[in-house]
């Protein structure tokens, strides 16, 4: 987070200043053409009349001193351009987007892991004589599983936004590149580096998606079961029939979404040793295009 609040910081400062100089420059070529002192003549003023004000303007714009022109972005090795700013800025929502997905992410973790542990649990029910409090656990279970598919789902909404972002995202940044091909200054190196980092994203992304999916039908099919068992009753007594229950929910395999739930976190955030997360590849991402800005 830290690089992205520096970032943020320096491109207002730079925008700023931009904005700043390119007042000063109108207002200075302004008298360059009116004159500074009113009663007087401009080469009284300035010693510069209107060939020689335009003489000057020719000059500073040949040696680069004058913003947002082509001279100026090759004297300081930048592209510029609106596409360029767009895709940073594009980036940044994206940053922020993906991170309050990890947050969501780590949410549903925690929840996964607690219900394996209460599964668990349930799973080994025995010789219970109240059975008003082992019917308690079990609804309370089911309710447990059931908001864990509703924050997976939410998960998958917010996903549509992350999706659109990039997607617009990565229009932006390809029109970039076909401005930075043109660039003799900046070498194929860098753009490859880009190209790469973005890849790198799109590919997480795809796996990211494919284990919610997973972890999705994991839950929605252990909270059939959790209400199958929560109504499960003694056919003598009608009472509720824990024993049978705890069977029922010991019978399904749910092995698979701790790791699962895991493998979301990993790939939404830091990432491992061996593969980096999104937000770490995105972080790098954000300082390579801040190089060219």
């Amino acid at each position: 987070m830290a690089l992205l609040d520096f970032a943020l910081i320096i491109d207002q400062i730079e925008t700023y200043a931009h904005l700043v100089l390119f007042i000063a420059a109108i207002y200075y070529l302004w008298l360059i053409f009116k004159g500074g002192t009113e009663g007087t003549t401009h080469k009284e003023a300035w010693g510069l009349g209107a060939d020689k004000g335009k003489a000057a303007v020719g000059w500073l714009k040949e040696k680069g001193h004058i913003p947002f022109t082509k001279e100026h972005q090759e004297k300081y090795k930048r592209i510029g351009g609106k596409h360029t700013k767009r895709t940073f800025e594009f980036e940044m929502l994206e940053f922020l987007r993906e991170e309050k997905e990890l947050k969501i992410m780590q949410e549903i973790k925690k929840e996964v892991d607690e219900i394996n542990v209460e599964k668990d649990e349930l799973s080994q029910l025995k010789g219970i004589t109240k059975t008003d409090e082992a019917e308690h656990m079990f609804e309370h279970f089911a309710g447990r599983v059931k908001k864990a598919v509703e924050d997976v789902k939410k998960s998958t909404r917010q996903w549509k936004k992350v999706k659109r972002t990039t997607f617009k995202q990565q229009n932006t940044m390809s029109k970039v590149i076909d401005d930075l091909k043109e660039n003799k200054d900046i070498s194929p190196s860098e753009i490859n580096k880009l190209k790469v980092l973005e890849r790198d994203i799109l590919a997480l992304h795809k796996e990211t998606e494919s284990n919610v999916a997973a972890l999705q039908s994991l839950l929605e099919s252990l909270e059939n079961k959790a209400e199958e068992a929560y109504k499960m009753k003694d056919k003598k007594t009608a009472a509720f029939d824990y024993n049978n229950a705890a069977q029922s929910i010991k019978s399904f395999d749910f092995s698979k979404a701790p790791g699962l739930a895991t493998n979301l976190v990993d790939l939404q955030g830091e990432g491992t040793a061996s593969k980096p997360g999104v937000l770490t590849v995105l972080e790098a991402l954000v300082a390579e295009t801040k190089k060219l800005l």
